[in-house]
């Protein structure tokens, strides 16, 4: 039989995960001695004993459960601050090691092959809220990426070649060497040795 964490139990399980917490189990009031042994036997949690105390310790089954399960719900009568801190901090951390955007964070998911489908549509949504709707007006592709952050670099390079090709847009060198920012730089398309560090859409 498949168990399901109730909303506290995840409320908890998600506190534990997030802050890696591994506190004595008579801390952890929103489990009563019934709520924690559903959790151990059915192998979410265990317990450690440390001195005179036992620890609630989170298993593999846990991490793997939690992983598919990020939008389980969870209790709205207990306190979830703790949970939501942890999660913030690690999210920051995540996204400073990498040089992410937020923006490419909460960008909605979707499978690779809508992804690609759709992405000249949203190449083009792209260019055009960052103009404020006008085409034929200059977007660096530095801005360009952090919109579309969730598309790997090649992909979105192949997509902005291919849409040039139809003459959809322009790619362009910023021929002004005190416009260009190590950003614009980074996120240039080289074509031919040649860096092109803006775009103008026709259309």
């Amino acid at each position: 039989m498949t168990f399901t964490p109730s909303p506290l139990q995840t409320l908890v399980l998600f506190r534990l995960l997030f802050t890696g917490e591994e506190p004595k189990q008579s801390d952890v009031k929103q489990l009563n001695p019934r709520t924690r042994k559903e959790l151990i036997e059915a192998g979410f949690i265990e317990l450690e004993k440390r001195g005179r105390a036992q620890h609630i310790l989170l298993t593999d089954r846990t991490w793997a459960w939690a992983s598919d399960h990020l939008d389980a719900p969870i209790s709205p009568q207990a306190r979830t601050n703790e949970a939501f801190e942890a999660l913030l901090a690690r999210l920051k951390h995540f996204l400073q090691a990498r040089d992410l955007p937020l923006a490419g964070f909460m960008a909605d998911a979707a499978p690779p092959e809508a992804a690609t489908h759709d992405l000249p549509e949203r190449i083009r949504a792209a260019c055009f809220a960052l103009t404020d709707g006008r085409s034929n007006v200059r977007v660096h592709l530095k801005d360009l990426r952090n919109r579309l952050a969730d598309v790997p670099r090649e992909t979105l390079d192949k997509a902005l070649l291919a849409l040039q090709k139809e003459g959809r847009l322009v790619l362009m060198h910023l021929d002004d060497p005190r416009e260009r920012t190590p950003e614009d730089e980074g996120a240039a398309i080289d074509i031919l040795g040649f860096k092109r560090h803006i775009l103008y859409m026709e259309r």
